[in-house]
């Protein structure tokens, strides 16, 4: 199995825009994330500032078959799996972002110290 994780932050929680190509302005997503595993999207995740809620989407029977369901159930189910993911792969530098992530990690203010916390042995200085 092969995976490729990709996040975008903006540390700027406000509104952020770009001038297109059309000379419009145009709103991006403050956040942006996606989890490839075998060139198959499995999780995707955008947030635009100024909107409460991020629009994520998790294929979860896809994760159950790749990892195995015996496997996730040994685990504690499929949030483990993905806090364990999201421990490894969300952004450390934007925080703020972290309860947005469909990983179900908390909003935290120093996300090196919780990362340790959690599991000390993922995190290299």
């Amino acid at each position: 199995m092969k995976g490729f994780y990709e996040q975008r932050s903006c540390t700027d929680t406000s509104p952020t825009w770009e001038l297109s190509e059309q000379g419009s302005l145009e709103q991006v997503p403050n956040l942006k994330a996606k989890w490839i595993l075998d060139e198959e999207t499995v999780l995707t995740c955008c947030h635009y500032a100024g909107n409460e809620a991020a629009e994520s989407w998790v294929d979860a029977t896809r994760l159950s078959e790749r990892f195995g369901s015996e496997t996730l159930e040994c685990m504690g189910g499929l949030g483990v799996l993905l806090e364990f993911i999201g421990l490894i792969c969300a952004d450390a530098g934007a925080p703020s972002y972290a309860s947005l992530l469909p990983f179900g990690l908390p909003e935290v203010r120093d996300f090196h110290v919780e990362c340790r916390m959690l599991g000390g042995s993922l995190i290299r200085p």
